[in-house]
């Protein structure tokens, strides 16, 4: 195995060396002295971490010749190294393929892998087991790393330049962009209908439970119901949008139902007016989410143990006494997942802004903002900041949230002592 993961660096190693030669990187007096004085300092730090990247691999493969046992560490900071080490010099090198060295990255962090499993101490058959289901997971991580890893390592480089995107020029402005962005009136307003967009989590997290405990009855025609709740959430979001903008249409059912009941004198303009257009859009949202978390409430309503609220009813419990004291406590996970999820989808909202509104009547969300500065304004480097600045936002709401409703051992207490209390009435009958 040791051997296996030596030729796998070795020759990720030769084929680094070979990239960094085709790809011109600076080798003689003359092209360093060239080099220096053309590149920014951002793409020099980036040339020394692919030069530290290949005497680390260098290391590592002298090392687990002569069988060191901490020679694969050399190799993981190689592999890391390569992959940052291009993205920063990618500005002045932008001919580079950069796929390349993606592949080289994966290579050396494989067999880094590989000889790291030959130090392991205990059953070679079983280590081999693992390494050999290890390889099966290497095209699945190839693809997550051409398409999810690499461009989030270059949309966090991205935040810190201004990309142009007709020459292909980047330059780097450090925290322009974020300073930039904390002074931008729109960036503000979008932050702030963002979090406006957060009010919509609680009723549809309160709605959703309780369509669940209501449709989990044993009720004639009760699936009929199930299925009506659950249209909104399989129907396209194009298709829902036109829809409810023609329900919000100066002529449209809402207001024709208002007027005829006598509530308004004059048609409302639900999606037009900054009074009621954000509003207008959350209610939509809000309109398509109950269905798909009523769904995930009601899979976790039906896996509490029907004994314990025989047992309630026999002690005389109301029905709030058995939501409180069984069914709170039991759903505690599953509201933590609903309520991440729901978290989340309120700080990603775009279809029904894009759809409704265009972003206009002062509706713009984040991740609209994102959108239009990167695709309409050709803005990529306050948008990548932008987007990390939204990452941060949804990791820290999501811990609050694992916080508040945390699951696991707490509620396993809470399950057993539960189960406790509706035992000890029984053994007294």
């Amino acid at each position: 195995m040791r051997k296996t993961g030596l030729l796998i660096t070795t020759t990720a190693t030769a084929f680094f060396l070979w990239l960094l030669i085709i790809s011109r990187f600076p080798i003689t007096i003359a092209q360093w002295t060239e080099f220096l004085e053309e590149a920014e300092g951002i793409e020099l730090t980036g040339l020394l971490i692919l030069l530290a990247a290949l005497v680390l691999a260098l290391i590592m493969i002298v090392t687990a010749f002569f069988k060191r046992r901490t020679f694969y560490i050399a190799g993981f900071a190689a592999a890391f190294g390569i992959l940052f080490g291009e993205i920063l010099v990618n500005s002045y090198y932008q001919d580079i393929n950069e796929y390349l060295f993606i592949f080289t990255t994966i290579a050396m962090g494989f067999g880094s892998l590989v000889l790291m499993a030959s130090q392991l101490k205990g059953n070679k058959r079983k280590i081999q087991t693992y390494v050999v289901a290890y390889s099966f997971l290497l095209v699945p991580l190839v693809l997550m790393s051409i398409f999810t890893f690499y461009p989030l390592f270059k949309g966090v480089t991205l935040s810190f330049a201004n990309y142009n995107m007709i020459t292909g020029d980047t330059e780097w402005v450090g925290l322009e962009n974020y300073k930039n962005l904390f002074n931008d009136k729109y960036f503000l307003r979008a932050v702030a209908n963002t979090f406006k967009y957060l009010i919509v989590v609680i009723p549809i997290q309160f709605f959703s439970l309780s369509l669940a405990v209501l449709v989990n009855s044993k009720l004639p025609g009760i699936k009929l119901f199930r299925t009506m709740f659950y249209i909104p959430v399989i129907t396209g979001a194009v298709i829902v949008s036109l829809t409810w903008k023609w329900i919000y249409a100066e002529d449209g059912l809402l207001n024709y139902i208002l007027q005829t009941l006598n509530i308004i004198d004059d048609p409302i303009l639900w999606l037009t007016d900054k009074r009621f257009a954000l509003w207008a859009a959350m209610f939509v949202t809000l309109w398509r989410g109950l269905g798909y978390y009523m769904i995930i409430y009601l899979a976790g309503l039906q896996n509490i143990p029907s004994e314990l609220y025989e047992a309630a009813d026999i002690d005389g419990a109301t029905g709030g006494k058995k939501f409180f004291k069984i069914t709170f406590p039991l759903m505690q996970p599953t509201i933590l997942l609903c309520s991440v999820l729901s978290t989340m989808a309120a700080f990603k909202v775009f279809e029904e802004i894009f759809l409704l509104t265009q972003g206009g009547s002062n509706t713009n969300t984040m991740v609209y903002e994102i959108y239009d500065r990167a695709f309409v304004r050709y803005n990529f480097g306050e948008s990548a900041a932008m987007a990390i600045i939204l990452s941060t936002m949804v990791a820290i709401f999501t811990i609050i949230n694992f916080r508040f409703f945390g699951a696991g051992k707490k509620t396993k207490v809470n399950k057993k002592r539960v189960i406790e209390n509706e035992i000890k009435p029984q053994k007294n009958i």
